[in-house]
């Protein structure tokens, strides 16, 4: 399951040793707004566990750099708290969920906070998030969705759907919500939108983590049942919304979009008495129903191949995929291909890039 900051002059540091709370700013002027452009990509660094320190990479590819280091820090003055989870961009609006901390917020195109929820314990820990209209649905460990005022971040309701729900996806209507039940649970719940009402459950592979939308066909990534040695198959399905059943297309590690009618799948390989790891890409094309095994990037580096893969995103309005890999303690690494596969640019981010968010 999944479940540097500019020094400052020694004498500001000095007043934040003596201010309780202070933290380090990116910025040496506190009044200094930060800017964020809609040609830029928003990574979200999951941070190390307990560590206080997820994060907000904002990465400009028309000048192929770093914009900004960390967005939420030095647009708040502080740090953004434990384990981010989910990050949205949804108009001028970007969502961000963090898991250990247990709260949702909205910020700003500059990043700045304009409101928060706290979850209780009853409640549950948040995990991933989707914005339909004036709401925005946040998956709880409780085993509900909860349904907030965007704006507000007021919670109206709370859905119950199945044990620890994770990803959603929205298609003609409905909100498909993959119930994963801590490894257990083998269910997709299905949210009438209009009626605010879970409506229908649909069967699946053993523990469900992530749905997703392409050409107007809804897919599963799931991890599988557990073998004695913590090895599962991650089965990829596509789930039928008239019949209300799936069908297998193909085991995988996970899986996006890559361009606008294909998916991008890996698998993963590890020995771990070597402690060596193998990585396959392949795509399977939606419109036709068929898997390729040919290289789907031209000219990847070797490191992909053999590094811990965190994060696949495409973005949905050029189909470039932003591919993140972590060693868990140091700054990550995010590999840009175009839509055909060409390697575009490589950067650094915080430790454990796990989602990008795209302006659209």
């Amino acid at each position: 399951m999944k479940n540097d900051f500019l020094k400052f002059l020694p004498f500001a540091l000095l007043l934040c040793a003596l201010w309780t709370g202070c933290e380090p700013n990116e910025e040496d002027d506190p009044d200094k707004k930060v800017e964020v452009t809609a040609s830029q990509v928003l990574i979200l660094n999951e941070g190390a566990y307990q560590a206080n320190n997820t994060g907000i990479t904002v990465y400009d590819p028309e000048k192929k750099e770093v914009a900004v280091e960390e967005l939420y820090a030095a647009a708040n003055g502080r740090q953004m708290g434990d384990t981010g989870q989910d990050i949205l961009v949804d108009g001028d609006d970007v969502f961000v969920s963090i898991y250990g901390s247990s709260y949702v917020a909205r910020l700003n195109m500059q990043g700045e906070q304009q409101a928060s929820h706290s979850f209780t314990a009853e409640e549950g820990q948040p995990r991933y998030m989707t914005a339909v209209g004036e709401c925005l649905y946040v998956t709880l460990y409780s085993g509900n969705v909860a349904v907030l005022d965007r704006k507000t971040m007021a919670v109206q309701k709370l859905i119950p759907v199945g044990a620890n729900p994770e990803g959603m996806a929205v298609l003609d209507g409905r909100l498909y919500v993959a119930n994963s039940g801590w490894g257990y649970d083998q269910t997709i719940s299905v949210i009438d939108l209009a009626k605010g009402e879970n409506v229908q459950t649909i069967p699946c592979a053993v523990n469900p983590q992530q749905l997703v939308v392409v050409d107007g066909k809804l897919f599963l990534f799931a991890y599988g049942p557990y073998d004695e040695n913590w090895n599962c198959p991650y089965p990829v399905q596509q789930v039928d919304v008239a019949k209300g059943t799936v069908a297998d297309v193909t085991n995988a590690c996970r899986g996006t979009m890559m361009g606008f009618d294909k998916l991008l799948l890996l698998q993963t390989d590890n020995d771990w008495t070597t402690n060596t790891t193998v990585n396959t890409f392949f795509t399977y094309d939606v419109t036709v129903g068929k898997l390729s095994t040919s290289m789907p990037f031209t000219d990847a580096p070797a490191e992909l191949f053999s590094s811990n893969i965190y994060m696949m995103e495409c973005n949905p309005r050029t189909g470039e995929v932003y591919i993140g890999v972590s060693d868990f303690v140091s700054p990550g690494t995010v590999y840009r291909f175009s839509a055909t596969g060409y390697l575009l640019d490589t950067f650094k981010t915080g430790i454990n890039p796990s989602q990008a968010a795209f302006f659209k």
